[in-house]
């Protein structure tokens, strides 16, 4: 119980902390984006900048500038005077001709954002111009500005072009950083989670230790004075009149309870604190379900109930199990069966074979299990009369056969008998 509620908290602790980290990281990574992003928009405004502030000073402006201009920073340069473009061929390489490039970039800028050629200013400090990405159909991913001023020498347009490929490099390089960074964080998470939840547990590992150790002591304890209360009893019996005996047999059935509630509670101790194992041996099933079977009969004749067993066709194949402790298991279903069923009904014991599975059912016609109480019907001490009127059951029956199944790495599950009654189920896994 214990592990699993450690791995319960272990995950929740996990999503809740991975949803915030994978937040963060997202969150993270746009701003970055974003600021990388206005850095390269302000970097080519300046360099827009610069080609018209020496338009303006100068009355010419060199190749050599602008070919160092478009090398060192990946750009594309192309400068109209009065509509005439500069004779300058540029030395940065694409896959789409420049020509091409800078007419999609004019008619982007005139048809998508409403730029017009024709606003010109003589301002040095500013000048109309507008800025804005595209792609080409060779998936090239360009940066765009496009200005417009006039001089005493003439109205100029500037187109500026920069190639953002090695941005995306970095972008991509960035989110897979981001993606690594974000799977590590949730390892060292898990392992944190785990470690986290394993500390938040221990004290209540602690007071389960110290329950299962009282539970252990008390009813061992407890034995040797029911025993003795139990022997004396059954002496007094033997020379008792007809009102003592109905005294000591009340005495004597109170004492039989009480020692059945004493060995399951020091067996759930002895399973609780690890002291407990199954001794498997090779077992005929259809023997030991025969056997079960012989067992129940005078309890079924003595309650009026109609027994049967049905067994398969096939030649059952023999299993490694504890053979006492799935007789046990048995007994508990079988048990409860015969208390709950009205007279007049039926019981079945059933055996089947499969090539994946052996499965033995208890089936039983009784008033059946509401489905409120399904989830909880192999809980320690739960049990579905909550008015506690049955003496003969203190619910844990069902607990003590669902964990000696666990320890033969099988499954009791519980289903609805068509009709009205519940099917109990032994199912054993075969490799």
């Amino acid at each position: 119980m214990l592990k699993t509620l450690r791995t319960r908290l272990a995950k929740i602790c996990m999503l809740i902390t991975a949803t915030l980290l994978a937040m963060m990281s997202l969150i993270s990574l746009g701003i970055l984006e974003k600021q990388f992003n206005a850095q390269q928009y302000t970097l080519i405004e300046n360099q827009l900048n610069s080609i018209v502030f020496r338009l303006q000073t100068e009355r010419s402006i060199s190749h050599t500038f602008l070919s160092k201009l478009e090398a060192t920073n990946q750009l594309l340069i192309k400068i109209e005077d009065n509509g005439i473009p500069l004779l300058f061929k540029g030395n940065t390489p694409s896959i789409t001709p420049r020509t091409q490039l800078f007419a999609e970039a004019t008619t982007l800028a005139e048809t998508n954002y409403h730029f017009s050629t024709s606003n010109l200013f003589t301002s040095t400090l500013d000048i109309p111009k507008v800025s804005f990405e595209f792609r080409t159909p060779q998936h090239e991913h360009y940066l765009a500005i496009i200005g417009t001023f006039s001089s005493e020498v003439g109205h100029f347009r500037l187109i500026l072009l920069k190639n953002m490929q090695s941005m995306d490099r970095y972008i991509g390089f960035l989110r897979w950083l981001f993606v690594g960074l974000t799977i590590i964080g949730f390892l060292l998470l898990g392992i944190f989670s785990f470690w986290f939840s394993g500390h938040a547990t221990r004290p209540i590992e602690l007071a389960q230790k110290k329950q299962t150790d009282f539970i252990a002591a008390a009813s061992h304890e407890l034995r040797s004075p029911l025993a003795v209360i139990h022997t004396n009893t059954s002496a007094l019996a033997l020379n008792a009149n007809q009102e003592t005996l109905r005294f000591t047999t009340s005495i004597h059935n109170e004492c039989t309870r009480m020692k059945h509630l004493i060995d399951d509670l020091l067996l759930l101790a002895n399973m609780d604190a690890k002291h407990w194992s199954i001794q498997t041996t090779p077992t005929e099933i259809d023997t030991l379900v025969l056997d079960m079977y012989e067992c129940f009969i005078p309890l079924s004749k003595q309650k009026n109930l109609i027994f049967n067993v049905i067994l398969p066709d096939d030649l059952v194949p023999t299993l490694m199990i504890d053979n006492e402790r799935i007789r046990q298991t048995l007994s508990i279903l079988l048990d409860n069966a015969f208390t709950y069923t009205p007279a007049g009904n039926k019981v079945s014991l059933v055996l089947n074979y499969t090539p994946h599975a052996l499965t033995i059912s208890v089936i039983d016609n009784g008033p059946g299990i509401a489905e409120e109480h399904k989830p909880y019907i192999f809980d320690r001490f739960y049990r579905v009369d909550t008015s506690r009127h049955d003496k003969n059951h203190y619910g844990l029956g069902l607990s003590i056969a669902y964990e000696m199944m666990q320890l033969h790495h099988g499954q009791l599950t519980l289903q609805d008998t068509p009709g009205g009654g519940c099917t109990f189920s032994l199912i054993f896994p075969l490799k």
